[in-house]
C-alpha cells in the first residue's frame, strides 16, 4: 500500500516537475498497456509513464472501467477510459443515437463508430452489436420507402473484421428516444478461445478459432 501511495504521489507531481502544463487534473486512472487516462471536466486524455500527453483531451472516449479509490481525488469511485489490445472505445452521436468505435494509441480512429454497443477488447476480440438496414420496398399508400432496422451480436478483431456471429438478427426500433439506452450485449468472452452465449434461461459455450 505504501509503495502504491508513493507511485500515485509521483504521478501527481509529474505535471509540475516535468511538463509544467498538466494542472487541475480531476482524476487519474491506473496504467494499462503503458497509458493512463486523466480527466478535466467532461473530457479525458491519455498520458504515458513520463507524464506526457499522448492523446489530447477529447469528449468521445468511453469511461466504463471501474476506478479504485487511489486514482480519484475524493473517496468516490469513478469510471475511466482504458486501452486494451491497443484499442480504446469511443462514442459519437448520429441522429441522436450513440455509435461506438475504437481508436489506436495515437488517437486515430481505426474501427469506425458504426456499432450500437461494444465491449473493450480482450485477447484481441471484442463483442459488438452491428446494425443493418433493410429496404422493404415502397409503401404505395404513403408514397414512401419502407426500411427495417436490426442488429446482430458478433465478435470482431482489432481491425474491425467479423470473426464470429453469436446471435441475431434482432429487430431494432431506430428511434433516438428508444435508443437512449443501447441494446444490451448478452454474450461473454470467457477466454481466448471460448465464449458464452445465452440460450433462453441457460448458456451455450462455444469454442472460437
Amino acid at each position: 500500500m505504501k509503495t502504491t501511495r508513493i507511485l500515485w504521489l509521483f504521478i501527481w507531481l509529474i505535471p509540475f516537475t516535468v511538463t509544467g502544463q498538466l494542472t487541475n487534473i480531476e482524476s487519474i486512472s491506473s496504467f494499462h498497456e503503458g497509458l493512463a487516462s486523466i480527466k478535466k471536466g467532461t473530457q479525458w486524455a491519455f498520458i504515458n509513464t513520463q507524464g506526457d500527453i499522448v492523446i489530447d483531451f477529447r469528449d468521445d472516449l468511453v469511461a466504463s472501467v471501474q476506478c479504485n479509490m487511489e486514482c480519484c481525488r475524493s473517496n468516490e469511485t469513478e469510471t475511466y477510459p482504458i486501452f486494451k489490445n491497443d484499442r480504446a472505445l469511443i462514442k459519437v452521436w448520429e441522429d441522436g443515437i450513440a455509435r461506438y468505435g475504437y481508436i489506436d494509441t495515437k488517437g486515430v480512429i481505426v474501427i469506425e463508430p458504426i456499432f450500437i454497443n461494444a465491449t473493450h477488447f480482450e485477447n484481441n476480440k471484442a463483442v459488438v452489436l452491428k446494425m443493418y438496414k433493410e429496404d422493404m420496398g415502397k409503401n404505395e399508400l404513403l408514397d414512401k420507402n419502407v426500411v427495417r432496422y436490426g442488429y446482430n451480436e458478433v465478435i470482431i478483431d482489432p481491425n474491425g473484421a467479423i470473426i464470429a456471429h453469436l446471435s441475431g438478427p434482432y429487430n431494432l426500433l431506430y428511434d433516438k428516444e428508444k435508443l437512449k439506452t443501447p441494446p444490451a450485449i448478452k454474450s461473454k468472452l470467457l477466454h481466448t478461445n471460448l465464449v458464452a452465449v445465452p440460450s433462453g434461461d441457460t448458456w451455450e459455450l462455444r469454442p472460437l478459432k
